[in-house]
């Protein structure tokens, strides 16, 4: 039954928008589905939406490529996968596959450096989401059991705003309220790779 959210967003924008030239992603900061051909290198690719222009970035040697058109990065614990959304006030929605051990990918949010973000944690084997404010090098978290399994997709959604006040949705589900305040307010979306056989099936962004 979850693979029928996978694309329903682009499909829904296609199937509803009025004919004639109209840009379908007007009210998005990003919008991706990572449709290309198996093996593109992520920085060849180019998002359906990308409010700065300039795609995703890796800051070393991540190795990130798009396969039967999701994200895959092949190295664990490689520096984060970023894109730039222009604005640290964003509401992020997107289709995680989780992997087979201690945890799945990390989405990262406001990401200025690995001492100054906020993280959203799948740890599959205990079951917990968990988001981490990572401020100055210190660290407060907030977790709840929600029975995570492995190798399973979920509908992940964080909205931070003006308040600094963080929500976590899972699949539909409010999960996670949390004080960010502390963390800088960067503008970067980031994507850091903890499990090989994690995948992200698309993400999308607008203004919060």
């Amino acid at each position: 039954m979850k693979k029928v959210r996978r694309h329903q967003r682009s499909l829904l924008l296609r199937e509803f928008a009025p004919s004639g030239a109209v840009d379908l992603y007007a009210d998005f900061l990003l919008f991706d589905t990572f449709t290309d051909p198996d093996g593109t290198a992520i920085e060849a690719h180019t998002p359906e939406k990308d409010v700065s222009g300039a795609g995703w970035s890796t800051t070393g040697a991540a190795a990130w490529t798009i396969n039967n058109n999701e994200l895959i990065g092949d190295i664990e614990e490689a520096p984060p996968l970023l894109i730039d959304l222009q604005t640290p006030d964003i509401d992020v929605t997107m289709n995680v596959r989780t992997g087979g051990s201690y945890s799945s990918t990390i989405p990262l949010f406001r990401y200025t450096d690995p001492s100054d973000h906020i993280s959203v944690v799948f740890f599959v084997i205990s079951g917990v989401l968990a988001m981490y404010r990572i401020a100055g090098g210190g660290a407060s978290q907030t977790s709840l059991n929600v029975g995570l399994t492995t190798e399973t997709e979920y509908l992940l959604r964080v909205k931070m705003g003006l308040d600094d006040i963080a929500q976590v949705w899972l699949d539909g589900t409010l999960r996670i309220t949390k004080d960010v305040s502390a963390t800088i307010r960067a503008n970067k979306l980031g994507i850091l790779n903890s499990d090989p056989g994690s995948d992200i099936l698309d993400v999308s962004a607008i203004a919060a």
